[in-house]
């Protein structure tokens, strides 16, 4: 009987030189004309990416002016592809996914007949084109710290650019698989951190596991889980290394370091105080943590630094911590900067704070004039006779000792010192040598009395021809950026050789009871307009 043979299709995956593999051959012959035709076909798959990438047909025996056909079995349409020709044995690749080419999960039969239809065609046997779904799992390493994770994945070519990549979390790694992340597809050739942000956090002490696979429109690929179980998550401790105890008065710095090998952001830090809580205190990023605490004035203190992470509201202490002693330095002697006799009945007081005093007391002579508190470092004392005598600031500390109240003070280290009278020098650079052709008036020094400022100047005339007058001079002097005193001189007679310099007096009346040799930001300046 002539007729089309029927042929079995075998599927097998042959690794060629070029990387693809054979899926599938199929036979077939016709009656009639084209009676002994063989018409095989091949899918050819990438090796490393599982996608098909073109049919290869295969045909032996023929009659020239004949075709090659595709069949579509899904829709039953056929498609001419290619001239037969003449010849021996024949090769077509229909490329799929191409323009008018095989499509993904469909399948096909291949004939050749001719185009108009009249001899009796020879089939190949039915072939399928997979979804191409991702064949592999990605190559992943999990770290798990707390609640977040660290996944590397490299990239696998075509695959995985067309391709999610999907995180899931299991308790027990067999079920209960939920998601994690779904990162968008990408070439992954380089590690990154995902944050593990599901509904449900990790339990501290857990031990869970974690997988990853590849996901496209067409499906998932495998996930891999064997050596992807995380450690169990719990504190990731640090030893304190030692604390650095830097005593002043009535506070200690402390340098928390850390050992080297275990750093951690989490970390927290207990201060006790003589066996009671004092505060906690967030850890630094780096080695070092810098924590400020109070001191007792009048005894020795007993501390205890402890490490901790804390993990859905429950503490877990390193193993290590550290304890020391730390004493109060005792109050150093109160140095003034000046003290100002405004008037005979006025003066102003100004000293540098000391660390820990919690106020002052202001003598004159063995008298004590005024108490001020901790934050205060001036003060203008107002009373008949303030400007006689000698002056002195004592920084004094409270504190209760057994339960009563004790003073102490730094009275035996402080000075005595003398009213000044209420002036200031400015500093005054530069000669009067050169050759550029000025003559001009430098402010040096500034006295107030009453509301009269006296102002002592030089003129200097860099010239070689005498200066004979200013035709204009103007004299200001400033407290904190605002004029309290000001005078213009017309045609001001000066008769200064050249090259030489002549010291001058203004006096100038202005604001009174300024203190300025202590108080404020102060400034004097001249200007001076001359004629030939």
């Amino acid at each position: 009987m002539r007729g089309i043979k029927r042929l079995l299709l075998t599927v097998t995956f042959v690794l060629t030189l070029v990387g693809v593999q054979w899926l599938g051959a199929a036979k077939t012959s016709a009656a009639g004309v084209f009676s002994g035709i063989e018409v095989e076909t091949a899918l050819k798959v990438n090796t490393e990416s599982g996608i098909a990438r073109y049919v290869d047909v295969k045909w032996s025996t023929w009659k020239s002016g004949s075709y090659l056909y595709r069949l579509n079995v899904k829709t039953n349409e056929e498609v001419q592809i290619g001239s037969v020709g003449s010849g021996g044995t024949k090769y077509y690749e229909d490329w799929v996914g191409a323009e008018n080419g095989p499509e993904f999960g469909n399948k096909y039969k291949y004939r050749i007949g001719n185009s108009d239809g009249t001899d009796v065609s020879a089939y190949s046997a039915e072939i399928e084109v997979p979804n191409p779904a991702p064949g592999v799992a990605p190559s992943v390493y999990l770290n798990v710290y707390q609640k977040t994770f660290t996944i590397g994945v490299l990239g696998t070519g075509q695959l995985t650019k067309n391709a999610n990549i999907v995180i899931e979390r299991s308790a027990n790694g067999v079920d209960g698989w939920k998601a994690v992340k779904e990162l968008k597809a990408g070439t992954y050739e380089k590690d990154f951190e995902v944050k593990d942000t599901i509904d449900e956090p990790l339990e501290s002490m857990t031990t869970y596991y974690y997988r990853a696979y590849y996901k496209n429109s067409y499906g998932n690929g495998p996930a891999e889980v064997e050596n992807k179980k995380t450690e169990k998550v719990e504190p990731d401790f640090m030893s304190i290394a030692g604390v650095k105890v830097s005593a002043g008065v009535m506070k200690a710095d402390l340098d928390v370091a850390e050992d080297i090998r275990h750093i951690s952001t989490a970390k927290t830090f207990e201060v006790f105080i003589n066996g009671k809580h004092y505060k906690d205190f967030k850890g630094n990023s780096s080695y070092h943590t810098y924590i400020s605490v109070p001191l007792h004035y009048s005894t020795t203190d007993n501390f205890t630094v402890k490490a901790f992470w804390d993990f859905n509201g429950k503490r877990y202490y390193a193993t290590k911590e550290i304890s020391f002693k730390a004493k109060s330095k005792p109050l150093g002697g109160t140095k003034i900067n000046g003290v100002t006799k405004i008037n005979a009945n006025q003066v102003g007081i100004s000293w540098e704070k000391i660390a820990g005093a919690q106020g002052y007391d202001i003598y004159q002579g063995s008298k004590k004039v005024k108490s001020v508190n901790g934050k205060t470092n001036y003060f203008v004392y107002k009373k008949k006779g303030a400007g006689k005598g000698k002056y002195k600031v004592v920084a004094k500390i409270e504190e209760k000792v057994n339960g009563k109240k004790k003073a102490f003070n730094n009275a035996k280290k402080c000075k005595a010192v003398k009213p000044k009278e209420n002036s200031k020098k400015f500093n005054v650079s530069g000669d009067v040598g050169g050759w550029d052709k000025q003559c001009f008036c430098r402010v040096s020094s500034v006295k107030l009395t009453g509301n009269t400022y006296t102002i002592t100047a030089y003129a200097v005339n860099k010239r070689y021809y005498t200066c004979k007058k200013w035709k204009t001079l103007y004299i200001a002097i400033s407290a904190n950026g605002k004029t309290v005193a000001k005078k213009k001189f017309k045609n001001y007679a000066l008769n200064l050789g050249g090259r030489k310099s002549k010291k001058l007096t203004f006096k100038i009346k202005g604001k009174s009871g300024a203190d300025i040799q202590n108080f404020g930001d102060w400034s004097a300046s001249a200007y001076a307009e001359w004629n030939e």
